[in-house]
């Protein structure tokens, strides 16, 4: 159990011909001086503020108050007071915090709460606040149409029947629409067009 600096006062039976003499002891206690900050593990920054479940204890109860110093990592995203008080005969004393709500959206964020005191090793508990805010859906890009080949109209292809030769040079053909399974035109010419070679 900590507590402060006890002194004991011994006093002896006075002898005759001798002065009266006493004693003082002092006890150091043994015991660690350090603080335990309770803190819960996860908050939320639209909670308000969390009152009844941050607490600052000691492994033993003392004669006196004890002032504890409060200090916060990020005070722009969690707030706490700046000190709270430890009564004489109890271990522990209770604190508020307050997260900081935006309406930004934020990764979860962990602010550490430290508890100070002269004489004293420090303490300190973690909180991660987390958002309440819902993120924007990622962007997608949507696919570009692939580029199409032209297609060719079957009753567009042509089949070229039989050609003659005319008087200048030039080929006098007769054309009907090519089947289904003719891609390119056949030329079937004419015998007066070899006999005329």
């Amino acid at each position: 159990m900590a507590n402060h600096r006890r002194s004991v006062c011994h006093a002896h039976g006075q002898v005759s011909g001798w002065l009266p003499g006493s004693a003082t002891i002092a006890f150091q206690d043994n015991d660690r001086l350090q603080f335990v900050v309770a803190i819960p593990q996860q908050i939320s920054e639209a909670a308000g503020v969390i009152s009844n479940r941050c607490v600052v204890q000691i492994s033993g109860t003392l004669e006196s108050n004890l002032v504890v110093s409060l200090h916060t990592s990020n005070p722009s995203v969690l707030n706490a007071p700046s000190s709270v008080t430890i009564p004489a005969g109890q271990t522990w004393a209770g604190f508020n915090v307050t997260p900081a709500n935006d309406s930004q959206v934020n990764a979860p964020r962990p602010v550490t709460v430290t508890a100070q005191a002269p004489g004293w090793i420090d303490g300190t508990g973690t909180v991660t606040v987390v958002d309440d805010e819902t993120p924007e859906e990622p962007f997608r890009a949507e696919p570009v149409e692939p580029c199409r080949q032209p297609t060719v109209e079957p009753a567009a292809l042509m089949e070229i029947r039989s050609c003659n030769l005319i008087a200048n040079g030039d080929f006098d053909c007769e054309t009907s629409p090519a089947g289904p399974r003719k891609a390119s035109p056949t030329i079937r010419m004419a015998a007066v067009l070899s006999s005329a070679l």
